[in-house]
Parts: structure tokens; C-alpha cells; sequence
């Protein structure tokens, strides 16, 4: 599913509500990137005060249903809002390296030691588990890896491009 970007024109506002920035399109990559996180970051804060009239609204016995219905819309607008942030900031989020596959030789920077990955853990895979390469040993979680070079791993040389599987 695709959504289109909102900007604050399509909630009503002009380019220049944002308060002494304008929001139109200025040139460079960065400053680009900057218009968009600025929108981004104001339609987040537009979905937030929506949340809290909503728990106002809803704390009140004498809202009537036309009021309800309004505010439903008007919420359904706001999650529309927040999925499209949401893809925008995942399709500009990209990993600094290749993420390693089950079965790739990867080097834990805190020991030195090379191993190959057998899983992920944490929040955002942030940690690996590896195991010796020979098999002999105990499996060892780290937080600080990367792919391990020529002379680290000697047999990446006949491995074949990253995410194949090492022999």
C-alpha cells in the first residue's frame, strides 16, 4: 500500500505557517531532506494534539454522535498522516552496511574474533549470535560487529558475494 505525502497545504495551511521557515522546496539534498523532516515533524505534533482533544472529547459524557463522527474523521486523518511519516522516514532509513545473513562469517569487534551468525536479538537486531567457525565451543552474543575482511576470514575469498553462506 502507497500513501501520498501530506504537506500543510493539504491540511489547509500555506507553506509559511511553519514559524519563520518557509516550507516551500529550496535546492539541495539537505536542505530537502530538512523541508521533509520540518513537515514530518509538525504532522506528528498536529496527530498528537488531535490525540489529546480526543481524550478530552471522550472524558465528556455530553459529546453528541455528530461530534463522535467528526472526530473519527478526523483521526482517520491523523493515522493516514502518521503511516505516511512512518514510510517516508523507513524508505530514507537505510543500514550503513549490509546486514549479514544466517551462516555469514561475521567479525565481533569487541574480541577480534570471527565466527558465523547464527541469529538476531534485540530491539532493531542490534545484537548477533555467533558460533566458532569450526563448530568447537560455545555460541557468544555482541553488539559490535561487521563483516570481516580478506585477512580476518581468508575463506571469504571463495565465498561468493555477501549473504551466501560461507563454506
Amino acid at each position: 500500500m502507497t500513501h501520498q505525502r501530506l504537506t500543510p497545504a493539504d491540511h489547509g495551511r500555506s507553506a509559511t505557517d511553519a514559524p519563520g521557515r518557509v516550507l516551500g522546496r529550496t535546492t539541495g539534498v539537505i536542505d530537502e531532506h530538512r523541508d521533509t523532516v520540518a513537515i514530518e515533524d509538525a504532522q506528528v505534533f498536529m496527530c498528537g494534539e488531535l490525540l489529546g482533544h480526543a481524550r478530552y472529547l471522550l472524558d465528556r459524557p455530553e459529546v453528541d454522535v455528530d461530534e463522535l463522527r467528526f472526530l473519527a474523521k478526523r483521526l482517520v486523518e491523523a493515522l493516514h498522516m502518521a503511516v505516511n511519516v512512518a514510510e517516508s522516514r523507513d524508505q530514507r532509513s537505510m543500514p550503513l552496511t549490509p546486514m549479514p545473513a544466517v551462516g555469514d562469517p561475521v567479525l565481533d569487534a569487541m574480541t577480534g574474533r570471527v565466527g558465523l551468525l547464527i541469529g538476531w536479538a534485540g530491539p532493531q537486531r542490534a545484537r548477533v549470535t555467533l558460533r566458532p567457525p569450526d563448530g568447537q565451543g560455545k555460541p557468544w552474543d555482541t553488539a559490535t560487529f561487521r563483516q570481516p575482511t580478506a585477512e580476518e576470514w581468508p575463506a571469504l575469498e571463495d565465498a561468493g558475494p555477501p549473504g551466501s553462506s560461507a563454506p
